[in-house]
């Protein structure tokens, strides 16, 4: 007697309670398993974006605003308390109303609602307020904004090493503006970019700009510029800095010179030191 093997279907009731699942619970489990702080902030009543720019601005403020749904990500960003519900706080805590924010739904109402690393400053829970960037689009519909929604991202630990190559940089600056010693900035076109105060007193004013040849070639001996022109090449092509001296030439000045990496390519900066050192 031949035996019929018959198996049972264990895979369908999962596909039929798959089915079940709605398109809002998919989303909020993504929502919830990302790592991206989002929101979605919505208006009772919806503002009239029809109106002065500055009078959408009041309304977004004032037109009862309230989270729609904020992520779990959203909530470690801005140190939600524990055991609570953002959804439930008030907008304004974390969103308030302040010239950086006022400035931030400008720009949002001048790109259409539209816009993407948006900078907005905000307060977390803790009271500390934090810079930060939005990715933001909008449902709006008959002239009314119904709902704001995206993600936002941290920017002060960026900001702060902005501002400190920015304090390093105006340090160098003033440095370099101290020097006794010509100094000069050239592109990689060959244009003069800045001089210190000593290269203008050794160059003249109205450098700035114009070409290194034509500067050399305007203030020095006319062997200078081949062999100068020589040296730079090697600098430029090696990458490698050299200090050097025309005796023919200029043998009371030395030269130093050091390759410039910029966005059009290499140029380089000069140097120039007198060629006679005190002995004390």
């Amino acid at each position: 007697m031949k035996k019929t093997l018959s198996f049972e279907n264990t895979e369908e009731p999962a596909l039929n309670a798959a089915s079940d699942v709605s398109t809002e619970d998919i989303l909020r489990g993504m929502l919830a398993a990302s790592n991206d702080a989002c929101w979605c902030m919505e208006f009772d009543p919806p503002v009239d974006v029809t109106a002065d720019d500055h009078q959408v601005v009041h309304q977004i403020f004032t037109n009862g605003p309230v989270w729609r749904h904020c992520n779990a990500a959203m909530e470690r960003l801005y140190r939600l308390p524990p055991g609570q519900d953002m959804n439930r706080r008030p907008v304004h805590e974390i969103f308030p109303d302040n010239p950086n924010n006022r400035d931030f739904l400008l720009n949002l109402i001048a790109n259409g609602f539209e816009v993407d690393g948006s900078p907005a400053l905000d307060r977390r829970y803790d009271g500390l307020e934090i810079y930060v960037e939005n990715d933001v689009r909008a449902h709006i519909a008959n002239g009314k904004l119904y709902r704001m929604f995206g993600t936002v991202r941290n920017v002060a630990k960026h900001r702060r090493r902005e501002q400190a190559l920015s304090d390093q940089l105006a340090a160098l600056e003033y440095a370099v503006a101290a020097m006794p010693s010509p100094f000069l900035t050239v592109d990689a076109s060959g244009d003069i970019e800045t001089l210190n105060a000593a290269a203008v007193a050794r160059f003249g004013s109205g450098c700035e700009g114009q070409s290194f040849n034509a500067l050399i070639r305007n203030t020095c001996p006319a062997a200078v510029l081949p062999k100068l022109s020589k040296a730079i090449a090697k600098v430029r092509s090696l990458g490698v800095s050299m200090t050097f001296r025309i005796a023919t030439a200029m043998p009371d000045t030395v030269w130093q010179v050091a390759p410039r990496e910029t966005a059009t390519g290499t140029g380089f900066v000069v140097l120039l030191l007198p060629n006679d050192v005190m002995e004390v």
